[in-house]
């Protein structure tokens, strides 16, 4: 997100299904990156161009589970149902 490039139209805080995008006291869009998905909506609509996808930090990066069996298995682990790792 560029906040110099950015207008304040609230496009992207329509496009965004995550509700990761919110205005700040400036009436400029801002990005919350825990709830960002990476769609890019808001950045295919973005009039300005103001808003751009970057990669998240190495440390922030989720893989995804292989299969269901496996995200049960996590879920149960956080949930602490389940004592062994997968």
């Amino acid at each position: 997100m560029d906040g110099a490039e950015c207008l304040g139209c609230s496009t992207c805080l329509d496009r965004c299904q995550m509700n990761a995008v919110s205005l700040n006291d400036e009436g400029l869009a801002e990005v919350n990156p825990d709830r960002c998905i990476g769609c890019g909506l808001c950045v295919t609509t973005c009039p300005s161009g103001a808003m751009k996808l970057s990669p998240k930090a190495e440390n922030q990066l989720r893989v995804p589970p292989a299969s269901t069996a496996e995200q049960m298995m996590r879920l149960l682990q956080t949930r602490g149902l389940l004592n062994y790792e997968v």
